[in-house]
């Protein structure tokens, strides 16, 4: 009789909730799901974890709601200007139509209450179906954990130590945990105090990412494949690159004004040429084989992209301010290029095709995600303006 191997036991760090944006419809935890009703993994969250991952969504939520706010107060104090107009023009303070509309906004945008109770709503809904095990922090005494602090081990680090407390019961916590069953405990995070930390035990093993661990555990139940899989991706690089340059220059790019107020307000514009992209890093995080002859897989990539960005703005250094008119005259246009790289988080999807030997034998693109968990926001490009006028 064979005997089912126990679940691997997996405890997950805030920061890897951080990570992917707290978005569980992603691949990466839409995986993990299905892995723990496979009964291939065990989730342990202590409690100190779920207190942080709740802490962050409700400040998540406080500064979306702020953002909105100010937003909404915008609508009749900014001042805009028309794509391709030189002048900037004023929405009259006593504009019924603006203020109608100004109104109408605030009846739709969602408050603090309503945002964050959305989010943790959603949070604990993911808990729910990763039936997780609650690990109490009270198993490890105060005397352990000042007993690392005091001698600057792993977690503790110099400079930031009052920070490491959390952490430092977190860790200990596991450590005791895989004491007691016997077993090896893997923690995602991306913390390089955890990784000091794990370095020197033998119950803990660390990996930094989560779908790397998905990896290793898709590739011990799916070895005979998963190979081919990836010299598939390999032959689709190039492609995949190229959906990537598509999709980069309609991303959302800006500059970065915070150091001068010397730049005509909504003046600047910016264009992006991609010079070059690299994939640094990519793992196979789902195999779907409900359609034997094509099988879908998808790939969690990690790409650097350098690119030019041509930056245009209307500089004021030189320009005279008339009180009257309220406005500035003698603007000169300033055109520069930068020269910038990124990272970004990209999602692969692949349909596998079969030989008449059922061999996996070609692949074809089906989707190409930058950002998939919405995490990158708005791209600024620091023009160094702090440096110049400071």
């Amino acid at each position: 009789m064979e005997m089912k191997p126990p679940p691997r036991l997996v405890a997950l760090d805030t920061q890897i909730f951080d990570s992917y944006n707290f978005n569980y419809k992603s691949q990466v935890f839409q995986t993990l799901i299905k892995l723990v009703q496979q009964e291939k993994v065990k989730i342990l969250l202590t409690s100190i974890t779920l207190h942080e991952v709740r802490a962050h969504i409700t400040e998540g939520a406080e500064l979306a709601s702020k953002a909105i706010e100010q937003a909404v107060k915008d609508l009749r104090t900014k001042r805009f200007k028309p794509q391709g107009d030189i002048k900037r023009i004023k929405i009259a303070a006593n504009s019924d139509s603006l203020y109608e509309f100004k109104k109408a906004v605030q009846a739709l945008a969602p408050n603090f209450e309503q945002i964050n109770r959305e989010l943790l709503e959603q949070l604990e809904k993911f808990l729910t179906e990763i039936d997780f095990e609650m690990i109490e922090v009270d198993q490890v005494s105060v005397a352990q954990v000042f007993e690392k602090y005091f001698s600057s081990s792993p977690p503790f680090g110099v400079g930031k130590k009052k920070y490491e407390f959390p952490d430092a019961f977190v860790l200990l916590t596991l450590q005791q945990e895989a004491e007691d069953r016997n077993r090896i405990i893997y923690l995602v995070s991306g913390d390089s105090d955890w990784k000091n930390f794990c370095s020197s035990s033998e119950d803990l093993s660390l990996v930094e990412k989560l779908d790397e661990l998905l990896e290793i555990i898709i590739r011990e139940t799916d070895s005979d494949e998963v190979d081919v899989c990836y010299e598939l991706f390999d032959d689709k690089q190039d492609e995949i690159k190229g959906f990537i340059e598509d999709q980069f220059s309609n991303l959302d790019f800006s500059i970065d004004l915070s150091g001068s107020s010397l730049i005509e307000w909504g003046s600047e514009e910016v264009e992006v040429e991609v010079n070059s992209i690299d994939i640094i890093n990519y793992s196979l995080v789902n195999i779907n084989d409900s359609d034997e002859d094509q099988p879908s897989v998808i790939f969690e990539v990690v790409a650097e992209v350098n690119y030019n960005a041509k930056i245009s703005y209307e500089s004021l250094e030189l320009a005279i301010y008339d009180r009257e008119d309220d406005k500035y005259y003698g603007g000169e246009t300033i055109n520069t290029v930068l020269t910038e790289s990124i990272k970004l988080s990209v999602e692969v999807t692949l349909i596998l095709s079969r030989d008449k030997d059922y061999s996996l034998c070609d692949a074809e693109i089906d989707n190409v995600d930058i950002d998939p968990n919405n995490a990158l926001g708005e791209i600024v490009i620091d023009t160094g303006f702090g440096d110049d006028y400071y």
